[in-house]
């Protein structure tokens, strides 16, 4: 069954269709055979492009909009999601995709939903994905996990580490800065996801290195300071604790648009996606257990691999981010 928002888009594109049809049969307005072809072909592209676009397509219904930030755990929601209301009712926004709503993008009356994380432990996760992924990699597998992590500087923080190397963990945080040493790389994706800036920040996802190495952290931590991070989403999924707040963010969306989230069937919907989506990383190393590098590995609690010194780094380079949040402390729940 087609969505009111796919109705409403093939009704328009139909009518549209025919009146541009119609007026280029008119060989009174346009004479020439092949300038009237082109005609028909340039104005469809452009209806189409518009009918299609963001700022239509979400004034037309209100769905549910997740921004997926890196490392919180989007997969997991995604699955959820479209387990229970189906992607015709959920439009995703990628971890290094500009979010509406959100600096200069069109503004939505969507139920937004946002994710959010304790720093620490999402550098913590995302160095779980750069060894384990380094590794795939470089024994022929394939290529997989955030794009910083083929950084020659990250790679050699991470060169033939095991899951239990503190060391490696600790020299990979510090790696991962602007280049004026004012924010790590949390705060500038939380700014991109967050924040709102001006059009000419608009590119500084700090999807790579480069990004982060190029972007002013003096002017995030201004908009920070200036602006309600919070305010970006109407409902946000803490890592810490997402499948209760997801829960909780769905029945916020029931109740503010009338539409069901089908939550009877939540339970089902968390263990389906459970066991489609398993962590990366403990899946990789069921995999690879038989290389003698791996043997004696496991993951261990985020204090484990924080030090005193490493703590205030990050507690430093995205003060930003917990204080917006409200995260007391490095690995503190």
């Amino acid at each position: 069954m087609f969505s009111f928002r796919s109705l409403m888009v093939i009704a328009v594109l139909g009518c549209t269709q025919a009146l541009h049809l119609n007026r280029a049969r008119d060989e009174k307005l346009v004479p020439n055979v092949a300038v009237r072809s082109s005609m028909v072909q340039t104005e469809m592209q452009s209806a189409r492009a518009f009918l299609f676009s963001d700022a239509l397509l979400l004034q037309l219904d209100e769905p549910i909009n997740l921004k997926h930030n890196a490392k919180t755990g989007g997969t997991f929601v995604k699955g959820v999601l479209e387990h229970l209301v189906g992607n015709e009712t959920t439009k995703i926004y990628g971890e290094f995709t500009p979010a509406a709503g959100v600096g200069p993008m069109p503004q939505t009356s969507a139920f937004k939903l946002g994710m959010i994380r304790e720093p620490c432990s999402q550098y913590l996760s995302l160095w779980n994905v750069c060894v384990s992924g380094l590794r795939s990699f470089r024994a022929g597998g394939r290529r997989f996990g955030d794009p910083v992590c083929y950084d020659p500087a990250v790679e050699a923080a991470v060169e033939n580490a095991s899951l239990d190397d503190k060391g490696s963990l600790q020299k990979f945080v510090k790696t991962l800065v602007s280049k004026d040493d004012k924010v790590g790389l949390v705060t500038c994706r939380n700014h991109y996801n967050y924040v709102n800036r001006t059009k000419s920040q608009q590119n500084a996802a700090c999807s790579n290195m480069d990004q982060l190495r190029g972007v002013g952290g003096e002017g995030m931590l201004a908009n920070f300071a200036s602006n309600d991070a919070t305010a970006a989403s109407d409902c946000w999924l803490h890592t810490e604790s997402l499948e209760t707040d997801l829960r909780t963010c769905l029945q916020k969306y029931e109740k503010q648009t009338g539409r069901s989230a089908n939550l009877h069937k939540y339970d089902e919907a968390v263990a389906a996606t459970k066991e489609k989506h398993p962590n990366s990383v403990q899946e990789h190393l069921k995999k690879e257990k038989g290389n003698e590098k791996f043997l004696g590995e496991s993951m261990h609690p985020c204090n484990f691999y924080f030090d005193k010194e490493t703590q205030e780094h990050v507690e430093k380079h995205d003060q930003a981010v917990f204080k917006a949040f409200g995260y007391q402390g490095c690995c503190a729940p």
